[in-house]
C-alpha cells in the first residue's frame, strides 16, 4: 500500500464534507483539522452552514481559552459571560454547555498543542465548510 493509499486509509468522511482522523493523528496535523475534531460531536448533517459556522466559532473560542495561561474552566467562562449577558438565560446556558464541551474536549484530545487561533476564515465548500486558520505558538 502507497503512503498516500495508508493515509487516506485513516480518514473517513464526515458531515460537512468534513474529514475526520482515525486512530492516531499525524505529528504535523493541521490546527484547522484538529478544532474540526473537537466540534465534531455537536455536528449534524441536517444543519444549516450558520448552524456549522456558530458551532466552529465557539471551538475556536474555548481552544484559545484552553491554552490560555492562568485561566482554568470556570474563569474562562466567567470572563466570556459579560459577552452573553444579551442572551436569554436559555441560550446562555446552552452555549455554556456547548464551551465547556469543547474546552474540555481540546483538552483531552490535544493537550499538549498550545497554538492560539489569532485569525480563521471558515467558507462554504460544496455542501458543507471549509476552515483555514492563522495560529501562533502559545506560551
Amino acid at each position: 500500500m502507497s503512503s498516500r493509499a495508508r493515509k487516506k486509509a485513516k480518514m473517513k468522511k464526515v458531515p460537512g464534507n468534513a474529514l475526520e482522523y482515525c486512530g492516531t493523528p499525524p505529528a504535523e496535523e493541521k490546527l484547522s483539522q484538529r478544532l474540526i475534531n473537537c466540534a465534531m460531536p455537536l455536528m449534524d448533517e441536517s444543519y444549516s452552514f450558520e448552524e456549522l459556522e456558530k458551532l466552529v466559532m465557539f471551538a475556536i473560542t474555548a481552544w484559545n481559552g484552553a491554552v490560555t495561561p492562568g485561566i482554568d474552566l470556570d474563569g474562562f467562562i466567567r470572563d466570556l459571560d459579560r459577552e452573553f449577558e444579551v442572551m436569554r438565560t436559555d441560550q446562555r446556558r446552552e452555549v455554556e454547555r456547548i464551551l465547556r464541551f469543547y474546552y474540555q474536549r481540546k483538552l483531552e484530545l490535544y493537550p499538549d498543542d498550545q497554538r492560539v487561533v489569532v485569525d480563521q476564515t471558515i467558507s462554504r465548500s460544496g455542501d458543507g465548510l471549509h476552515l483555514q486558520v492563522v495560529s501562533a505558538s502559545g506560551r
